[in-house]
């Protein structure tokens, strides 16, 4: 398969776990890259790809993504990238197939002001972030960091990001994907931090049901078609990519009764 070509290394993002980098990338322009050499692994990438695939099946918006070649000769380190964490561990960053997703420079986090007082193209999309994460098993969401941008340029939108923790993190194994169970109905869900005054803002009587309108769409095939997207490179096995189109064909056969249940209570989030 051919890949979008990085054509230049910019320079790190200068935050993140996954430590990513912008490059210049043929045809996309300037682009924010995950490595598979990070310490949350090659699994990070292939939660990416998937994630938002997955998203784009619910009409969620985002940043163009996918999966980009890295050259050596664009590497600074004689054919390689050494970085370092804020914490001081280091890592190589090899020539290969990495994740990108266009870099939006003028989007910020929204705040619960934005939401409840713009005008905003996709109003109810953060009914959908909520489904998806149910979907996923993806809890990567605080107050302070929500993952989620606020394109500012035109009418204003919400964007999801970084999905790399989906399916309980970038370490996740076989027995990690055989729990398909959701969070207990008279349980919190189970995001970082405090998201009360974010979630505060959906309207459970209407904003979900075009989200749940969408599980019959996550079919086996589909999500088949989904999970053959993963390079070979990264070394998810036939019986990894089994298991992942598993936990999401069983979630999105669970989700709309599970959600039904919880939207029940005043504040369902809680």
């Amino acid at each position: 398969m051919n890949y979008p070509k990085a054509i230049a290394h910019k320079g790190p993002v200068g935050y993140g776990a996954t430590l990513p980098q912008i490059f210049s990338v043929e045809g996309l322009g300037d682009c924010l890259v995950k490595f598979a050499q990070s310490d949350h692994g090659p699994k990070a990438l292939a939660n990416e790809l998937i994630g938002f695939q997955v998203a784009d099946v619910l009409g969620l918006e985002h940043p163009e993504c996918g999966v980009v070649e890295i050259e050596a000769e664009v590497l600074p380190d004689d054919g390689k990238l050494e970085v370092t964490s804020p914490s001081g561990d280091r890592f190589t960053f090899l020539p290969g197939l990495a994740f990108y997703s266009r870099w939006l420079p003028s989007a910020q986090h929204p705040t619960p002001d934005d939401l409840n007082t713009l005008e905003l193209a996709n109003p109810r999309m953060l009914a959908g972030v909520v489904v998806l994460d149910l979907l996923l098993g993806n809890w990567d969401r605080t107050a302070a960091n929500p993952n989620l941008l606020l394109e500012r340029r035109g009418q204003r939108r919400l964007v999801v990001i970084d999905l790399g923790l989906a399916f309980g993190g970038g370490l996740w194994e076989l027995g990690n994907l055989r729990d398909t169970s959701f969070p207990p109905l008279y349980d919190p869900l189970p995001y970082g931090e405090d998201l009360d005054r974010l979630l505060r803002t959906v309207n459970p009587a209407t904003d979900f049901s075009s989200y749940l309108g969408k599980m019959s769409e996550l079919s086996r095939p589909r999500l088949e078609s989904i999970v053959g997207t993963i390079p070979l490179e990264w070394g998810i096995s036939s019986r990894e990519r089994e298991a992942l189109v598993d936990y999401v064909c069983t979630k999105a056969r669970n989700l709309p009764a599970y959600l039904e249940q919880r939207l029940q209570k005043q504040e369902w989030w809680r």
